[in-house]
């Protein structure tokens, strides 16, 4: 009633005509045939700058580093605990909130709780299975 059931097909593909086609013979260069011409590549050769701050001769004496920065067997540093200002003195004599609300029971472990199947079939079954 609502729906009604239709055979549909796929619509015919529409092309617009194309306005721009050049007829005739192409006769002249363009810009692009002009500036940018084919031509064999080849790869260009590795140009390293050449380094001006070498040495020359041996090294004789000693570095700004190797003064500040001298090789020193190093040894773990031993742990320091801080000490605790919050300790308390004599023997704490009251109730506290913990001992008050959550008092030790021991208890049992909750029986399994197995849902009864309510799918079973009554009668006697007639078929091939």
């Amino acid at each position: 009633e609502y729906y009604q059931q239709v055979n549909g097909q796929a619509a015919a593909l529409v092309r617009p005509q194309d306005s721009l086609r050049t007829e005739g013979e192409f006769a002249g260069s363009t810009t692009t045939a002009e500036y940018y011409k084919a031509v064999d590549g080849q790869r260009a050769s590795l140009a390293r700058p050449q380094d001006s701050l070498r040495s020359e001769g041996e090294f004789a004496g000693t570095s700004t580093t190797a003064e500040y920065y001298k090789a020193v067997d190093g040894q773990r540093a031993s742990p320091v605990k801080p000490q605790d200002s919050l300790r308390h003195e004599g023997e704490f004599s009251g109730n506290t909130t913990t001992a008050e609300y959550y008092q030790q029971v021991n208890g049992q472990p909750a029986a399994l709780a197995r849902p009864q199947d309510s799918l079973r079939q009554s009668g006697e079954f007639q078929g091939n299975t």
